[in-house]
């Protein structure tokens, strides 16, 4: 049986909802989230602005890269939508794109690492966020959920830091308090 682990934050913001909504959607090919410096977007199936818009984003990992399948599933403007993210792979780092952080080394087989990380069936991670207006403010849910299934005890353990981490930092960019 599937177990989802799952976790939601609400914060208030004082811009209109469809500039948290616009703020929201043009994070994606921004060149820094959260501090991940976001190494290339390739465009795979659907159209913008469409709930079937699928894309391959490669982040720098330390010294991999990671890529996964960005898939919006609900675009229903300015009221909220819903995105999907699927682990891909790992992949050795191009040393004509950037340099390895400070004191790395390289730990060896970027499939190994990619499993350690997300187990042998990653699963994927889903996003929703739910925006309303009250009093020329905007009232923002976002709640992150993912399957259990294949998560060691310790990556379910570190699972809520890292999806607070997230949310926090994607509130911050609709909210603009960054």
């Amino acid at each position: 049986m599937s177990q989802k682990i799952s976790f939601s934050m609400n914060a208030l913001s004082h811009l209109r909802c469809d500039e948290v909504f616009e703020r929201l959607t043009s994070t994606a090919g921004n060149a820094t989230v959260n501090g991940v410096r976001v190494l290339s977007s390739r465009h795979v199936s659907g159209s913008k602005e469409t709930a079937d818009l699928t894309t391959v984003v490669r982040v720098a990992y330390g010294v991999f890269d990671y890529e996964h399948v960005e898939t919006l599933l609900r675009y229903d403007r300015p009221n909220g939508l819903t995105v999907e993210l699927r682990p891909l792979r790992m992949t050795r780092y191009n040393p004509r794109e950037r340099l390895p952080p400070v004191g790395s080394e390289y730990p060896g087989d970027p499939d190994k690492a990619f499993h350690r990380m997300f187990g042998k069936n990653p699963q994927p991670l889903r996003f929703d966020f739910d925006l309303s207006e009250e009093e020329n403010r905007t009232h923002i849910t976002v709640s992150a959920t993912q399957s259990s299934d294949g998560m060691g005890w310790l990556n379910r353990f570190l699972w809520k830091r890292s999806i607070q981490k997230q949310l926090r930092a994607l509130i911050a960019v609709a909210t603009d308090t960054r």
